[in-house]
């Protein structure tokens, strides 16, 4: 296979080139079983495939979590060849996989072959087109009436992360309202599950009030809206 931008020869299906810093695969998917399928995407089209031979222990306990780790590790390194933005995978632990690789991760179930989950995700990604992003700084996505968020400069930062994505659109804080059951003065930030249309609302709390802040993002039904939550979670983890 050929590099899609320079066309150098790749050593195997779907690698990043390492000459003009192409990706060629932008989405894997992982089929658990022996041997693990590692399944190459680029653009919604299959371009190829690896397989990986597992590692197996006998015995139960520490042994056979070593075996499932080095298993894990033997993956990670083909996916690191391929430099994806984004995880499909059936059977390997989810916690496991997110140690291993940042990336964008889903999970199926119920697949009974390689072939079916390859036909599976094919499907699944010719009916789910990337989200389209927007151009703005966080501080050009503040819209509403109500221009005041409690917490002061922590808050601001928060929503300036999260303002931050390309698939935020729009920050809308509410009114600040009394809670009865927050009690200290601590702040905390607490992202709600995607409505039907994708978009999201986040509780931010102080002491013993709290405010409700909307986000308008390109997210167009509920499942890409859990997209977007998860790429909002990622960037919180990284500014800690």
């Amino acid at each position: 296979m050929k590099c899609k931008n320079c066309y150098s020869e790749l050593q195997r299906p779907g690698d990043y080139c390492l000459r003009c810093g192409n990706p060629n695969t932008d989405v894997v998917g992982i089929y658990l079983d022996d041997p693990v399928h590692v399944f190459c995407f680029f653009e919604g089209k299959y371009v190829g495939e690896e397989t990986v031979k597992p590692v197996k222990s006998e015995d139960e306990g520490r042994k056979a979590q070593l075996a499932e780790r080095n298993t894990l590790e033997l993956v990670s390194e083909v996916i690191h060849r391929k430099r994806p933005e984004r995880i499909i995978a059936q059977g390997i632990d989810p916690e496991a996989l997110n140690r291993l690789w940042d990336a964008e991760i889903e999970y199926t179930e119920g697949l009974n072959s390689p072939a079916e989950f390859q036909k599976s995700v094919e499907e699944y990604l010719s009916t789910r087109g990337e989200l389209e992003r927007v151009d703005l700084r966080p501080l050009e996505k503040i819209g509403g009436k109500h221009q005041t968020v409690i917490g002061g400069r922590d808050t601001m930062d928060l929503l300036k992360t999260l303002g931050g994505s390309p698939h935020v659109k729009k920050r809308i804080p509410g009114p600040i309202e009394a809670s009865a059951s927050r009690k200290s003065g601590e702040a905390g930030c607490r992202i709600h599950r995607s409505d039907e249309r994708g978009n999201l609302k986040i509780s931010v709390s102080k002491g013993s009030t709290v405010q409700e802040v909307r986000l308008v993002t390109t997210a167009y039904d509920k499942g890409t809206g859990e997209r977007v939550i998860k790429e909002l979670e990622k960037r919180l983890e990284k500014t800690g």
